[in-house]
């Protein structure tokens, strides 16, 4: 069962723990670098700068998928929600995700991480709808900040 937090304003940051995921899409700028430009992505990329240009190389090397952009004491991953930041999320990229970051989190070992509800903000879909089926693929070491 996926452990919720509900907050007021999200510092994932602020949860501690092996891994922070961002919200991303897959949508290179001309200068290969991904986009970063709002929501939770964009206050990670003003806290990490270079981080766009660590987006866009993963979209490169590994297409729109989950991965790490940012190796640290908390590593910073990415979680696609959409294919374009035009676009709404799209459920089934974010269940996708879901498994991908459990199969990540396997691999390297992390007890926990934390997340923002994917797709939930800026992507327009709701926790109400979209909470059992993350839930039913998210275990107990994902903290998904909820505001």
């Amino acid at each position: 069962m996926v452990f919720i937090v509900f907050v007021h304003r999200i510092d994932l940051f602020g949860v501690g723990g092996d891994a922070v995921c961002i919200t991303t899409n897959g949508v290179l700028r001309r200068n290969g670098d991904g986009v970063c430009g709002a929501g939770v992505a964009r206050q990670t990329r003003d806290r990490f700068p270079g981080l766009e240009r660590a987006l866009g190389s993963h979209l490169r090397s590994h297409g729109n998928h989950v991965g790490v952009l940012i190796e640290g004491p908390t590593a910073v991953v990415s979680f696609p929600t959409k294919e374009d930041w035009r676009d709404r999320s799209d459920l089934d990229l974010v269940l996708r995700s879901c498994r991908e970051l459990v199969a990540l989190a396997d691999e390297r070992g992390w007890g926990t991480v934390a997340l923002p509800a994917p797709g939930c903000g800026l992507g327009g879909l709701s926790w109400d709808r979209i909470k059992g089926r993350v839930g039913a693929v998210l275990d107990d070491r994902f903290i998904v900040c909820v505001r």
